[in-house]
């Protein structure tokens, strides 16, 4: 017996033929998102930094803006959002997979997590 798999599809009834729309937009909310965690006491890092002497939230706030000033000006000179995030010098690779994580599936919880200190020492203490 034979199987034809012209007919088959994805349904939509799975969520899985949906990917959410990546926008500038999102990238802004991803952004705030991490500076109000970072607010909150939440340590973040972004480049393997936890150790600079600037408080960790005037830290994410600065990489924050220059973040998004650059998304921003590629975006607004005709760059595509997606070749611009991987393009900009400006974004840490850490940073870089976890907003495109946030832009492809949606799941802020999942995108943050490799950026904040308690998850990764989580890691680390599991490898041990």
């Amino acid at each position: 017996m034979s199987c034809d798999v012209s007919k088959l599809t994805v349904s939509d009834d799975l969520g899985l033929s949906k990917m959410p729309e990546a926008t500038l937009d999102r990238v802004l909310e991803f952004n705030e998102q991490l500076c109000r965690l970072s607010r909150a006491g939440v340590p973040i890092d972004f480049a393997g930094d936890a150790a600079s002497d600037w408080p960790n939230s005037e830290r994410v706030d600065a990489f924050i803006s220059q973040a998004n000033a650059a998304l921003k000006l590629r975006v607004e000179l005709g760059q595509p959002l997606l070749d611009a995030i991987q393009a900009a010098p400006e974004l840490s690779a850490a940073y870089r997979a976890s907003l495109l994580t946030w832009l492809q599936m949606d799941d802020a919880a999942l995108a943050m997590d490799s950026l904040t200190l308690p998850a990764q020492q989580q890691r680390r203490v599991n490898r041990s």
